[in-house]
């Protein structure tokens, strides 16, 4: 907030202005108004100017009750927004609107609240242990004991328990008169007639722990009200309050009151003049010393008056430029930040290299850099409609796709296949003949002749350039004579391009020491 005066049209003055950062959700349903008649406080909205205007209208989010449009203005100077472009004021077109209405606690005494009642600070131990104490023991005040004549023949009785071995008189026992005022939602539902209307009292066992229950409860008997976890509750104001120990009443809640909260503060407590609740939430000292719940009511003399300025152009306005400056520094953020995990990937895709070449488990680094991956995809994709919204004037770094991230190693071509010590063909034509003979991978010669079959990895080749592959000396000689056969020309190798292996003939087991007979074979 900027305490200094603002000139907003030609003749007006802010005493104070508030600026909302950020158009995503900034919603402010009861905005502040000056704390006496003629003092203003400027609020400062930036918006999305793609969008229509009207749903950019801050008018919806204010839960006073406006009345009818006093009237528009067109090309109205406002000094409080200005070009993005000359420096200068923006024309803005000019609504005002007045306050017909509200709701607030009739221990709100001021006119309007001052206090921004959609906030509320953290609180602190101390106080969060206070106001459970002091709503714990207005629950009580105002419920009283649940146990009701219909539920009673459901609960039986189970005898004294150990806790409740103390002989105390429970007439004599405090309990709170007269403090607390009971007041009932006129919503609710009426008052059970047969619910029980025992008085609620404080009492310590033999221990000195602190419990309360209902006066008509019997030991051992389950339905009447009987409490003893009081772990989370300050039970010396507890039973302060129930004993009308006025001393240390006073001195736990004049602490309260210097630290801002009820129930000795005023009630900042204000609502929509379309609420229904009839009850504040919160718990007040009466002048009488009572503890009450304030009553909602109605106030139809609101003072307050509404003026707001649409700028002419957004585009070009200080709300504009602001929201572009935004745009950019999400943008350059979102820069580095890419960058940041760009360099994580190289260091993690080395490490990861490091740890398989000494043969560590590379579980923990692979998924690592898959994460660091994953982040960088999604935050990669985001770049786009950054980049649309920004001004265009951020410089934009050298970053690689989310593809090409990780490195990927060359993909080996797999080995040739030759089965080893396996019988193999070749329908060569040496004459009208074809030998047969076996051989082991990388040697297969044919019986007749010299020439030597090869295999390329990436086709078939029968060049004199092809490295010979060298006779095993262990070999058996060919034994098998040779067949006339009537057949075309074909030549297979173990090659991946030409799918698979040699072809094994013959199809049957084959052994050196018989003749083959070509028997089942058929003619092409």
């Amino acid at each position: 907030m900027t305490l200094s005066s603002e000139q907003l049209g030609a003749f007006k003055t802010a005493q104070a202005s508030l600026e909302h950062p950020s158009f995503q959700g900034a919603v402010v349903e009861y905005p502040e108004s000056g704390s006496t008649i003629g003092q203003a406080v400027a609020h400062v909205f930036q918006i999305d100017p793609s969008k229509p205007r009207a749903s950019n209208d801050l008018k919806a989010n204010i839960q006073y009750l406006l009345g009818e449009s006093k009237g528009e203005k067109y090309d109205v100077t406002c000094f409080l927004l200005k070009s993005y472009h000359s420096g200068s004021p923006v024309k803005c077109t000019q609504v005002k609107r007045g306050c017909t209405g509200y709701k607030k606690c009739n221990f709100n005494l001021a006119f309007l609240s001052y206090v921004n009642s959609g906030t509320q600070e953290t609180p602190d131990v101390w106080q969060e242990v206070f106001q459970k104490t002091l709503a714990l023991f207005c629950a009580i005040q105002e419920s009283g004991c649940p146990f009701s004549a219909e539920t009673s023949n459901f609960l039986e009785y189970s005898g004294p328990s150990e806790e409740e071995q103390d002989d105390f008189n429970i007439s004599n026992a405090p309990c709170a008169q007269r403090l607390y005022e009971v007041l009932r939602d006129g919503h609710a539902q009426e008052k059970d007639c047969q619910k029980c209307d025992g008085r609620i009292v404080f009492a310590r066992d033999r221990f000195h722990q602190p419990f309360f229950q209902c006066e008509h409860r019997k030991q051992g008997h389950q339905a009447h009200l009987y409490l003893r976890n009081l772990q989370e509750i300050d039970t010396i104001y507890l039973e302060a309050l129930f004993l009308n120990d006025w001393p240390t009443i006073s001195s736990y809640e004049r602490q309260a009151q210097a630290a801002g909260f009820e129930p000795l503060v005023p009630c900042t407590v204000i609502c929509s003049a379309r609420e229904q609740k009839m009850l504040c939430s919160k718990f007040h000292r009466t002048q009488e010393g009572k503890l009450t719940r304030g009553k909602i009511e109605h106030v139809t003399d609101c003072p307050a008056r509404f003026e707001f300025y649409y700028p002419n152009d957004l585009f070009d306005s200080a709300v504009q430029k602001r929201t572009i400056e935004g745009h950019d520094s999400e943008l350059q953020n979102s820069y580095s930040e890419l960058s940041k995990l760009q360099n994580e990937a190289v260091k993690q895709n080395a490490t990861l290299k490091h740890v398989r070449e000494d043969g560590h488990d590379a579980g923990p680094p692979k998924s690592k850099l898959r994460t660091t991956e994953k982040k960088y995809t999604e935050l990669y994709s985001s770049l786009s409609a950054l980049q649309a919204r920004s001004s265009g004037r951020v410089e934009a770094p050298e970053l690689p796709h989310p593809s090409l991230l990780i490195p990927q190693p060359p993909q080996r071509l797999p080995p040739l296949q030759i089965q080893s010590q396996q019988t193999l063909w070749s329908d060569q034509p040496q004459g009208n003949s074809f030998g047969v003979q076996r051989v082991s991978a990388y040697s297969i010669q044919s019986p007749s002749t010299n020439f030597t079959l090869g295999s390329s990895t990436t086709s078939p080749s029968h060049s004199s350039n092809q490295v010979p592959f060298r006779t095993a000396s262990t070999y058996p000689r060919n034994t098998i004579t040779s067949q006339q056969y009537e057949f075309g020309h074909e030549f297979t190798y173990a090659n991946y391009s030409h799918q698979g292996l040699y072809q094994g003939y013959p199809p049957n087991a084959y052994t050196p020491d018989s003749h083959y007979s070509p028997e089942g074979s058929q003619r092409r």
